[in-house]
This record gives C-alpha cells, sequence and structure tokens, in this order.
C-alpha cells in the first residue's frame, strides 16, 4: 500500500479501526444513517460511483446521499474481509486501509436482488472523539444486477501475460 510499517499503529489502533469498519457495515444494513453519517470526520468524504457526482463531502451530503441510496432497498448484507490497516507516518493520527467486500441488495421494486464484489479503500484519522474515518472509495471488481457506473479495481497482473499495447494496464488504483 506504499505507507510506513504498520506497527506503528498499535493493536488497539487496529481493533478500533476494523470495529469502525464493521460499524459502517451494519449501519447500513440497519438503516441507521446517523450512525453512518457519525462514523465519519465532519469533512468526511465518500466515492460512491464513478464521475463527479459519485463523491459526497461532509455530514449534511453524506447523511442526505446515504438516506438516497439506501432508500432503495428493502434489505442489504454488507460482508467485509481481508482488513490491512497501515499507518501512514510515525505520528499514527493517520491510517490507511483496504477491505474485501461482499455485498447483497433486495430492491424496494420488482427486481432481482443485486450483489456486489468489491473493496472498500479508507483513510482514518485519529481526533478527539476517536479514529473516524475520512475517506472512503468503493472500488467493484464484479456485480450482479446493478446498472451504476461504478469505479473499478485495477485489474490483476499475471505473470507472463500478454499485455495490449492500445489498452495498457492501469498504474492506479
Amino acid at each position: 500500500m506504499g505507507h510506513s510499517d504498520p506497527s506503528t499503529l498499535t493493536f488497539d489502533d487496529h481493533l478500533k479501526i476494523t470495529e469502525l469498519i464493521h460499524i459502517y457495515c451494519a449501519a447500513v444494513d440497519g438503516y441507521d444513517i446517523e450512525q453512518l453519517v457519525d462514523v465519519f470526520t465532519p469533512d468526511g468524504s465518500m466515492c460512491f460511483t464513478a464521475g463527479e457526482r459519485g463523491t459526497v463531502v461532509g455530514h449534511d451530503a453524506l447523511r442526505r446521499r446515504l438516506a438516497k441510496v439506501l432508500s432503495s432497498f428493502e434489505a442489504t448484507s454488507h460482508h467485509v474481509s481481508n482488513i490491512r490497516i497501515a499507518a501512514v507516518d510515525d505520528q499514527s493520527d493517520a491510517a490507511t486501509s483496504v477491505s474485501y467486500l461482499y455485498a447483497w441488495h433486495r430492491f424496494v421494486d420488482d427486481r432481482p436482488d443485486g450483489l456486489l464484489w468489491g473493496r472498500y479503500h479508507d483513510q482514518f484519522e485519529r481526533g478527539p472523539a476517536g479514529w473516524k474515518l475520512k475517506a472512503r472509495v468503493l472500488r467493484i471488481i464484479g456485480e450482479q444486477d446493478f446498472a451504476m457506473p461504478w469505479n473499478p479495481v485495477a485489474p490483476a497482473r499475471r505473470p507472463n501475460a500478454v499485455q495490449s499495447i492500445s489498452q495498457p494496464p492501469s498504474t492506479t488504483e
């Protein structure tokens, strides 16, 4: 992930950041907008989809977008795994993480259930209220029955794979 040694964060830091990731998922599944917003710093951001309208910043904008998005689902179930956390610097008041996501969505209208496989790319900040999400980017590697302009996960590189000259591999994630 290109950051300093993750050992500059304590075991307690890892637990608290992991719990914040879990709280986010439980709040989405419980349609608890206030708990969702509370996971973020006051100027926190979330990038839901690709494009300029895909990112929202600040508690008020997050509250409005999350309420709008969640109102289209009758039920959801979000599952995270493979959580990797690293300190940004020696001060240990900032951290990043990548966690894998599987999410099931039952829509309120008569549509097939939607499935997502992807990763959360997060930035965390420790302040007076403890660890909070500073920025979250959702990157999707696969989906079923969604029609959204998702942020893609960079493709895995395979040894000896033939690269197309017209479609060079992405160097950013």
